[in-house]
């Protein structure tokens, strides 16, 4: 029976090689069972009682139920976290809308066509000039507060341009130029005209208003100026 013999070699041979490659069928594996959550004895006290039967609370109590803490207060455990649910993407977020300059832009270019236009400027050709660029400014004062308030609501520099020149450090400019300008004006004009005409009507009503206020201060001071003498 040689087939026979063959075939047990070949199995003794086989049961070999399986067994060096750790193969060897040693029957079922028992496989623990997954560890179960401990169950409190005593869900009052998780960590035990002292002495007088009062539950211990190493990690103090919870302000909720008064039961002592089961962990040290603090950030809860991943799986406590609350759940963030994302919003649809569908859903569009709503734009902040976006701030409007007209008012100021405009209340600008206004202060500047009339610092242009009473600027005293003794040079003729000049002032004609900026009479003329004061002039565009004026007729084209609807474009350029749309264009620049346009610009303003979508570019951060150019909104803090405009905030600083109505609202900021150099707002004060336009008024005090505004104040300033009419007595700035008058000076230069009594400075180049000749003293006869109406600079020397200005200086005889100035004289006159000085009389006036000298007399005023010599009625209101001079009782007083003589009592001091006569106490002296």
């Amino acid at each position: 029976m040689p087939g026979a013999v063959a075939d047990d070699v070949e199995d003794a041979f086989r049961a070999a090689l399986e067994k060096d490659a750790g193969l060897e069928d040693t029957g079922p594996v028992d496989i623990p069972a997954p560890p179960r959550k401990s169950v409190l004895a005593d869900p009052d006290a998780p960590h035990g009682r002292g002495g007088d039967g009062v539950p211990l609370a190493p990690f103090g109590l919870n302000k909720k139920t008064g039961k002592p803490n089961l962990r040290r207060p603090g950030k809860p455990p991943k799986d406590d976290l609350p759940r963030v649910q994302e919003a649809p993407k569908g859903e569009a977020a709503k734009a902040a809308p976006k701030r409007d300059w007209s008012q100021e832009i405009s209340e600008f270019l206004d202060g500047m066509w009339m610092l242009m236009s009473s600027a005293p400027v003794p040079l003729p050709k000049v002032r004609v000039k900026i009479h003329a660029q004061a002039a565009l400014l004026h007729g084209h004062k609807p474009g350029l507060v749309k264009g620049v308030n346009l610009m303003a609501q979508n570019n951060p520099q150019v909104a803090r341009g405009v905030e600083k020149l109505t609202t900021g450090n150099v707002s004060w400019i336009l008024p005090a130029m505004f104040a300033l300008g009419p007595f700035v004006a008058q000076s230069v004009m009594v400075w180049r005209s000749p003293v006869e005409g109406a600079v020397e009507q200005l200086a005889a009503g100035n004289e006159a208003a000085w009389e006036e206020t000298v007399k005023a201060m010599a009625a209101e001071f001079g009782p007083q100026a003589e009592a001091e003498q006569e106490t002296a």
